[in-house]
């Protein structure tokens, strides 16, 4: 039997390359023949798949995290097509924070400053940028300033690093600097289509998993609607389905460059030609952190499904079965979720040696 894991990572454990080498290595030992590709939905683990892909390895320079801290992150720079490929998780994520949430201070200006330092070294034709795993909601005006935007006050003061807070701020935005990168083509790896507004925007669907005890989703909300007229007069553009992703961040590229957009699982699964692959193995092993109703809008799993009836799903945890077959979840078949969280490794381990393999090799 031959199998090939092609699975998200388990946000906050493990990477889908960890994920790939743990089954790699478990089936190994029992006689089955494994292979593994890294992959990604544009979130969390997209520079590690792209780099893992296109056999290029990653650069790594300094950054600014989401509540302007300093760091480092990586780029991959593809010479043969001129292509600059960034992950803004690995810049400004909610993953660099550890634990830490702040969605009224957390900004997106270190993905901005972190795109021109890499074109600065780069120079690339076009800038795919992955989006997701994000710990702001600043409609992607951190980011704009960080390729060199400037917001005023009422008072014509340059605002500096933009978060939601400071969203009410804004009442003069000077975007000539952005002009600079009009021959660059910007293309946005994002599954998510959600608009900003309503209640199955960013803010008010997905701010709370951003903010700490003390902050109100609403007013989130509010700082966002406080601004959000200004940016719609210059740019004439005004919400819409995608433009949510990474808290705004979508809204603000399509709103100043020349942009595309592109599901980053069918970014993934192009490059490793996944029809052809599913061909030349017996089953595909693909999974995520948590299975649920969300699984099915262009999550990697969801991509999986579509390219193949030979699959078998592991996951951290799950809302349903859905009515699947060969869906195996960590918690509770194996292990607690406080023992899934601490010793994810180990409980994966555990739930591959669960799996009878004996009835997937008839």
């Amino acid at each position: 039997m031959k199998c090939l894991v092609v699975s998200d990572s388990f946000k906050g454990t493990l990477s889908s390359n960890e994920i790939g080498s743990i089954i790699k290595e478990e089936l190994n030992k029992k006689n089955i023949l494994c292979d593994y590709y890294p992959v990604s939905d544009g979130g969390e683990g997209f520079i590690e798949a792209i780099s893992y892909i296109l056999k290029i390895d990653s650069n790594k320079i300094s950054c600014i995290d989401a509540l302007n801290k300093e760091s480092m992150a990586r780029y991959v720079y593809d010479k043969s097509d001129n292509t600059l490929y960034v992950e803004m998780a690995e810049v400004c994520g909610l993953q660099k924070l550890k634990g830490i949430k702040s969605a009224y201070n957390a900004s997106s200006y270190g993905l901005g400053k972190f795109i021109v330092d890499a074109i600065k070294i780069c120079n690339p034709k076009r800038v795919v940028v992955g989006l997701g795993g994000t710990a702001s909601v600043d409609l992607g005006f951190g980011f704009l300033e960080g390729m060199g935007a400037k917001f005023y006050d009422k008072d014509n003061n340059i605002i500096k690093f933009l978060s939601n807070n400071k969203l009410s701020l804004v009442k003069k935005i000077d975007s000539s600097e952005l002009n600079k990168y009009n021959n660059i083509d910007f293309i946005i790896v994002n599954d998510v289509k959600i608009t900003i507004f309503g209640p199955e925007g960013t803010i008010l669907k997905y701010g709370k998993q951003k903010c700490n005890d003390n902050e109100n989703i609403l007013t989130l909300d509010n700082n966002a609607k406080s601004v959000f007229p200004i940016i719609k007069k210059i740019t004439g553009i005004d919400d819409y389905l995608g433009g949510g992703a990474a808290g705004g961040v979508a809204y603000a590229i399509n709103c100043f460059f020349k942009s595309s957009e592109i599901s980053g699982t069918e970014l993934i699964f192009d490059k490793i030609r996944l029809n052809e692959l599913v061909k030349k193995y017996d089953y595909i092993i693909t999974g995520e952190g948590h299975f649920d109703s969300q699984t099915f809008q262009g999550k990697v799993v969801n991509g999986v499904l579509k390219a193949t009836k030979n699959y078998i799903i592991i996951c951290g945890g799950m809302e349903s079965n859905f009515n699947l077959k060969n869906v195996y979840p960590i918690v509770p078949n194996v292990a607690s979720l406080e023992e899934s969280i601490n010793y994810p490794k180990e409980c994966l381990k555990k739930l591959i040696n669960s799996i009878n393999w004996e009835e997937y090799n008839d």
